[in-house]
């Protein structure tokens, strides 16, 4: 019983601490530190980041999010476009003043030409603005935007 017990605490353990950054103030220096079963432990230098007003933010509880004065990072990389003062999360997806953001091959991406202020998820496929569709993070224009609704979630 003692060793399940210590067993599932460490499972606990290396999932909870696997993804954290390191920050030096002194040497405004950003460290992104990971650990898997392949690869064991590794370091990666976030190069621009400012270690000042470096922070960590929890979207769905990861710590795999942060931000500076300048970008907004994804495991330690930096996400094209988002804006620091205004990214938040929305449902499944984060947005920020100018646009929406989803995950897209493993990193997150802005969709195109969409807009925050009139976003909406229709399902776990689709979802809108007022000028667009979006079927995953692919956006095209209906004949009729008013009028259109998915019929399930599987692309019909």
């Amino acid at each position: 019983m003692l060793m399940k017990f210590i067993s599932i605490s460490l499972l606990v353990f290396i999932f909870r601490s696997g993804n954290q950054y390191t920050i030096d103030k002194k040497k405004n220096q950003v460290t992104r530190n990971t650990w898997n079963e392949g690869y064991g432990s590794q370091q990666k230098n976030i190069d621009g980041a400012d270690a000042e007003t470096f922070k960590i933010i929890k979207p769905h509880n990861s710590n795999k999010f942060a931000k500076d004065k300048l970008h907004v990072y994804f495991d330690g990389e930096v996400i094209e476009g988002a804006d620091p003062n205004t990214f938040v999360e929305f449902g499944k997806h984060y947005r920020d003043a100018k646009n929406v953001y989803m995950f897209v091959d493993g990193r997150v991406k802005p969709l195109k030409n969409s807009n925050p202020e009139k976003f909406k998820i229709l399902n776990r496929t689709y979802s809108r603005d007022d000028k667009q569709i979006f079927i995953y993070e692919k956006g095209f224009v209906p004949r009729d935007i008013d009028s259109f609704e998915p019929l399930n979630d599987r692309l019909w």
